[in-house]
């Protein structure tokens, strides 16, 4: 056993002392650590789920900022035509 392994059957071991419902097993320290792992890998993916979101954010509030200065130019347009139909 690593160094890792046997401190965690040790925590493992303290944690069954102190709950009167828990009994420690090798079992019980394989089914820790399958837990752990479990839950470590939906982490991961959760923070790849975030950055995605975080890009696809990004993307629209770009194409927004784009799509408002847009507007402002056909605005503009709009006016200077508008005036020179009033002038003629």
């Amino acid at each position: 056993m690593t160094n890792n392994l046997r401190k965690a059957k040790k925590d493992l071991c303290a944690f069954a002392k102190k709950c009167k419902d828990f009994k420690y097993t090798d079992s019980a320290l394989i089914t820790f650590l399958i837990t752990g792992v479990v839950n470590i890998s939906n982490n991961l993916f959760s923070a790849e789920t975030n950055k995605n979101i975080d890009n696809q954010k990004q993307a629209i509030h770009t194409s927004i900022k784009d799509i408002h200065q847009e507007v402002q130019k056909t605005r503009e347009e709009n006016n200077k035509l508008l005036k020179k139909q009033i002038w003629n």
